[in-house]
């Protein structure tokens, strides 16, 4: 895997300021099987947001299996409209958008983006 790519995909969705500004959690997906890869990358992208954006490893919850992106992405559509995440889903509090978006990343082997927004009529994605 090109090192090069995760650093790239996130600048070219805005870098770190609009990272910030545009979202208020990120949800992560890694395949179990490319669990060492993704878990480094999903440290690169905390790096680059200092911690300010909270993450949550959705496959925890979701399973380990094909469709787990796509009822991400509908959680995520939900998360969005009702402005919080339960705190079942992060470690026993509440993460509050506060009017932000959700960023939804795909890790591992291959790496995806996708970003769900307030008031967006659809998501934009970045591959």
């Amino acid at each position: 895997q090109n090192p090069e790519v995760l650093s790239a995909l996130l600048e070219k969705m805005g870098g770190r300021q609009r990272l910030e500004r545009c979202f208020g959690v990120l949800l992560a997906g890694i395949p179990l099987a490319q669990q060492p890869e993704g878990e480094k990358q999903l440290t690169e992208v905390l790096s680059l947001t200092k911690g300010v954006i909270p993450a949550v490893r959705y496959r925890t919850f979701i399973g380990e299996h094909a469709s787990a992106s796509a009822i991400a992405a509908v959680l995520a559509v939900e998360f969005v409209r009702s402005g919080c995440l339960p705190s079942e889903l992060c470690g026993g509090r509440s993460v509050h958008l506060d009017g932000k978006g959700v960023l939804l990343v795909g890790l591992g082997k291959t790496v995806t983006a996708m970003e769900i927004l307030p008031g967006s009529s659809s998501p934009a994605t970045g591959d």
